[in-house]
């Protein structure tokens, strides 16, 4: 640690020092810069503001691709005092009391728990997908049953090692488990063990564990008219982490864009076991799609744009050239909650192709990550325009909890 911060004279920050060292760091330096710089916004108070706008200025006078992909990784890498529902802490004390548990608790596993005592606890806070009643009683059900707990506690663990090193359990069920056993939610979960159901439930949520969380006109209710206003409507738009293309489809209707729409998931281990979890958010219930009629939806949406599919693309790995070819010069790339499901290193090289795809002509580059997502990351959002090798960060499009 004291290394790491040997550029931080007595708990105070020097930006311009802290940019100058990422600039030149390796990528697993920039992580552990990173990572050291979060403990003191943690435990200090010591502000990230004025490191994010030093960080925007350095990016915007650099013309070296490697420099701009390390600020943004050590950017989005930034966390801040954790953000869990009010009594997480006092809850999880509870329980490990309970279950004889020794072990420490990780921050996804305090983030799930911590949305479920949200919910529980708040009767609109997920209205139309998770019961605040039922998800009471899963509660009480933790608090009681320890094959139950541990299952829960071993669950977030597999989730993070194979799908998402930072998220939280994305579901307390899953759609194919609901038909499987005729019960959705936390109710499922109540089912599930008060029915001898649990090796069954075990063994499924491993197979059909998913990350995905895509939805109908999640993104067209973004503010797109700076990006609207200057962006090649005839280029192509390059969505990085699209599941069926909902969204993508939604974001070239909204800025009129007509050229070609490229979805390129990112490398999924569980890929072809995993099941989609599509949200209509127009419906004030915000209701659940069947597949069928969301592919439908986006049929129709799509017109007559071209729509060019890539999966299984390790987009944290160097891409061969084949898949360069495809996507180079694309007039929009969207990269839109990705970075949560990337491993650090990963992150870096993701970021580092999300900039070479880009068109040097004026190419737009959106890096996203939905605000309402569960996570510590200071910095949600950027958006910038590329002019040969320079990135230039549009004004008003940078959010975060700073």
């Amino acid at each position: 640690m004291q290394e790491n911060l040997r550029f931080v004279p007595e708990g105070e920050i020097n930006y311009a020092q802290t940019l100058n060292r990422v600039k030149a760091s390796s990528p697993i330096d920039v992580v552990t810069t990173a990572r050291a710089i979060s403990e003191l916004f943690k435990t200090e108070d010591i502000g990230p503001r004025s490191l994010i706008t030093t960080a925007v200025q350095e990016l915007q006078q650099t013309d070296s691709l490697d420099q701009q992909a390390l600020i943004l990784t050590f950017s989005f890498l930034l966390e801040g005092k954790p953000q869990l529902h009010e009594g997480t802490e006092e809850f999880l004390t509870e329980i490990a009391a309970s279950h004889n548990y020794t072990g420490e608790f990780s921050q996804p596993f305090k983030r799930f728990i911590g949305e479920r005592l949200r919910i529980a606890s708040v009767p609109q806070a997920r209205r139309g997908i998770e019961s605040p009643i039922e998800t009471r009683r899963m509660l009480v059900l933790l608090r009681t049953n320890s094959e139950f707990f541990h299952d829960l506690v071993n669950l977030q663990d597999y989730f993070s090692q194979r799908i998402s090193p930072v998220m939280p359990l994305n579901t307390t069920w899953n759609p194919l488990l609901t038909e499987l056993f005729k019960v959705r939610g936390t109710e499922g979960l109540w089912y599930v063990y008060s029915h001898n159901r649990r090796e069954d439930y075990l063994q499924l949520m491993k197979q059909l564990m998913s990350s995905e969380w895509t939805g109908f006109n999640r993104f067209a209710t973004e503010p797109w008219d700076t990006v609207g206003k200057i962006v090649n409507k005839e280029g192509n738009l390059l969505d990085v982490g699209s599941s069926i293309g909902i969204s993508a489809v939604e974001i070239a209707k909204t800025l009129q864009m007509q050229g070609r729409i490229i979805l390129l998931d990112y490398n999924n281990p569980l890929r072809n076991l995993s099941s989609l979890r599509i949200i209509d958010y127009a419906n004030p219930n915000r209701r659940l799609v069947p597949l069928n009629e969301a592919l439908a939806k986006m049929e129709d949406l799509r017109e007559n744009r071209v729509l060019t599919i890539l999966y299984g693309v390790d987009f944290g790995e160097p891409l061969n050239p084949s898949i360069k070819t495809v996507i180079q010069d694309s007039a929009l790339v969207h990269c839109a909650n990705t970075i949560p499901y990337l491993s650090p290193i990963k992150l870096h090289q993701a970021i580092r192709n999300a900039i070479e795809a880009t068109s040097s002509e004026g190419g737009i580059l959106k890096l996203h990550n939905d605000s309402s997502l569960p996570l510590d990351n200071i910095f949600h959002s950027i958006t910038m325009q590329r002019q040969r090798d320079n990135l230039r960060v549009l004004p008003d499009l940078v959010k975060g909890r700073f």
